[in-house]
């Protein structure tokens, strides 16, 4: 008879209902009071101890190791496509925001170069200070709002 090192534990408590019944069904045990599962190991000891309806080939065990290995490296070589899929969206993703945004900031940025345009055409160099001026004080400001924010 095996042991088990987990006696305490539920499987401690299969393993013992295991034993008794292949003790039961080599007549090594008498049959008294089975629950349920006790039935069920009796049947499958009953079952194990009768010899298969058919052959397996010689090989069997090299061919089904052979065909889970080939399983396995499908499945494998599949989840990294699906990697690579999924990483190519979110970078053409990303690359679609960037571009949004660069488009966006471009046409911004167009619009004060126009100004400021403007205003050096018009020779109005002490506004084009006082713009660039008050960009950099709230720029500043910005950047302090958002360390307080994070903070």
């Amino acid at each position: 008879m095996h042991t088990h090192d987990d006696d305490d534990g539920i499987g401690g408590h299969e393993w013992r209902l295991q034993e008794r019944a292949d003790a039961i069904e080599r007549g090594r045990t008498p049959a008294s009071d089975e629950g349920a599962r006790l039935a069920r190991y009796r049947l499958i000891a009953r079952a194990l101890r009768v010899a298969p309806e058919f052959d397996l080939q010689a090989d069997f065990a090299r061919d089904a190791a052979r065909e889970i290995a080939s399983i396995a490296a499908r499945s494998a070589a599949a989840r990294r496509r699906f990697e690579r899929g999924v990483i190519g969206a979110l970078i053409l993703g990303y690359a679609i925001v960037m571009a949004l945004a660069v488009s966006a900031f471009h046409a911004e940025a167009s619009a004060i170069v126009t100004a400021l345009r403007a205003l050096v055409t018009a020779n109005h160099w002490w506004l084009v200070g006082l713009v660039a001026g008050a960009s950099v004080v709230a720029g500043s400001l910005r950047t302090q709002a958002s360390a307080a924010s994070r903070a």
